[in-house]
């Protein structure tokens, strides 16, 4: 996960792995500060070197904790 204001991302930081699902982005490795921006990276592997992983679908929700300025 990172995080930030541009939609550039070159003031950014990087947060993770979060290995739970759902992730909470609040907790450990976190939390994560909230940004205008998300970027989020997905790293999967198999589990006996054969199976191909795939992402079925995510979502992404949230709350405001403090107006943005």
């Amino acid at each position: 996960v990172r995080g930030s204001n541009n939609t550039d991302f070159t003031v950014s930081q990087k947060y993770g792995p979060f290995t739970s699902s759902p992730a909470n982005l609040q907790g450990p490795p976190g939390p994560v500060p909230q940004f205008k921006f998300i970027q989020l990276e997905f790293q999967m592997s198999s589990l006996d070197g054969i199976a191909q992983p795939y992402l079925l679908s995510f979502n992404v929700t949230s709350k405001c904790l403090t107006p943005l300025q």
